[in-house]
């Protein structure tokens, strides 16, 4: 398993999707194209053209760097990231936290700021990035 595979794997996961539907959702999340960026002077594709790629880079990342991403949040090496996939319009983000720095990474298009009805959020940390990243490592060794 690569960890592009592993990145589709938790799209289709997250959402709980049907066998049927899922293709289409890791599809309309993975392509999902780097927008911006909520700070400044970071370039919206530090992580990945792709949210699918963004991803993948946070899998093998955070894997990689397991005890920044472990640290307290005292730590002056801590790290931390977030990520939300929203719905039914397809956007995401990924928030990395570096020490005292947060980036903010969207993905897809602009929220049109419209309520609408059956809105849904999914969101998940380091922490199944983690273990998700050092199964791949460990080629499921254990």
């Amino acid at each position: 398993m690569t960890y592009n595979d592993a990145a589709n794997l938790i799209i289709a996961t997250a959402w709980d999707a049907n066998p049927k539907d899922a293709v289409d959702l890791v599809l309309s999340y993975g392509d999902l194209t780097a927008r911006r960026v909520r700070e400044e002077g970071v370039d919206a594709v530090m992580l990945g053209q792709t949210f699918g790629k963004a991803l993948a880079e946070m899998v093998e990342s955070v894997a990689a760097q397991r005890v920044d991403f472990s640290a307290s949040d005292r730590d002056p090496n801590h790290k931390a990231t977030t990520v939300y996939l929203y719905g039914p319009t397809p956007r995401a983000e990924i928030r990395l936290q570096l020490a005292d720095r947060v980036l903010t990474f969207e993905y897809g298009p602009m929220f049109d700021g419209s309520l609408g009805d059956l809105r849904r959020t999914v969101q998940f940390t380091q922490v199944t990035l983690g273990f998700v990243g050092e199964a791949i490592a460990d080629g499921f060794s254990r």
